[in-house]
């Protein structure tokens, strides 16, 4: 399974490439805006992780529901953020 990861929390970046070795997946780093729509574009990915705190997380998310609404998203949301503008997401997992 290939999953793209567009967050800044480097903490949970390590904990997540430890549990994917171990399960012998693959992540795809997709912190940069165009690595991450060329990634949903080319169907790389099997799921997604994002932040909620990123300024392109409601595009993206629009953008992977448009292209496979199927696809799992996972949002990494900051209990400050109003994750209203991107309840799209399959799980939303809060953090602070």
């Amino acid at each position: 399974m290939k999953i793209a990861i567009s967050t800044n929390e480097v903490d949970f970046i390590n904990a997540f490439l430890k549990k994917i070795k171990e399960q012998s997946n693959e992540m795809i780093n997709a912190k940069i805006e165009s690595i991450l729509f060329n990634c949903i574009e080319s169907n790389l990915a099997d799921a997604y992780i994002l932040s909620n705190n990123s300024l392109f997380s409601k595009k993206a998310i629009d953008f992977i529901k448009k292209a496979n609404p199927y696809i799992p998203i996972v949002l990494l949301n900051d209990e400050d953020v109003d994750i209203l503008n991107t309840s799209r997401a399959d799980i939303i997992i809060s953090y602070n």
